[in-house]
């Protein structure tokens, strides 16, 4: 089956809930949402013209807050265009406005589904992420490497991006891991490749 042409959900919003369980955040162990975070703890978040999905969330030493996914560009259902997305947050919800452009950064790799669906936090401060990326014959795995800002890191890969083909099918990241010798790890889905 053409991967292109799988079944899959659409999401309108990008969207992220912070319970008060988080006990980063300081709150009460009850499970109800955080008032002060959001709108009545809630955080909706549109990116583009039309469905984004959130895979990923990490949470930086000083409480901001890290999402990645995707962001629907253009296209069919059967030709799809997605490319990541990165967003951070401020510890009360609202975009973190000195990150990339007013909190968002939509990194395209390719001109099919570009998606992350792992985010890890580097000691320096910098943020890779793992996912998918079109190389313009299949999806690979695709790790990129942010600087604190939002911007790529040149220094990383071409440009920031790295694409890697693990064989003729579909590569898939489902999550991103740092090693203790700082180098990332991408655990894959089973049956990623396909």
């Amino acid at each position: 089956m053409n991967p292109t042409k799988l079944p899959r959900i659409l999401f309108v919003y990008f969207v992220i809930l912070i319970m008060e369980t988080c006990p980063a955040s300081g709150q009460t162990p009850d499970g109800t949402l955080d008032p002060t975070f959001g709108e009545g703890g809630k955080v909706i978040t549109q990116l583009g013209p039309g469905y984004e999905s959130a895979y990923g969330v990490a949470i930086q030493s000083d409480g901001k807050i890290l999402a990645v996914g995707e962001s629907y560009r253009s296209g069919t259902p059967s030709n799809l265009d997605d490319d990541i997305a990165l967003v951070r947050y401020n510890t009360n919800g609202s975009l973190d406005n000195t990150f990339g452009t007013d909190g968002i950064v939509i990194t395209p790799i390719g001109s099919g589904i570009d998606l992350s669906a792992g985010v890890v936090l580097q000691p320096d401060g910098k943020i890779v992420v793992g996912g998918e990326g079109w190389d313009g014959s299949a999806y690979r795995f695709a790790a990129l490497r942010y600087n604190s800002n939002g911007s790529l890191d040149n220094s990383f890969g071409s440009g920031g991006i790295v694409i890697t083909a693990i064989g003729t099918g579909w590569d898939l990241s489902g999550s991103v891991v740092l090693q203790p010798d700082g180098r990332g790890r991408r655990p894959i889905h089973v049956g990623a490749n396909r």
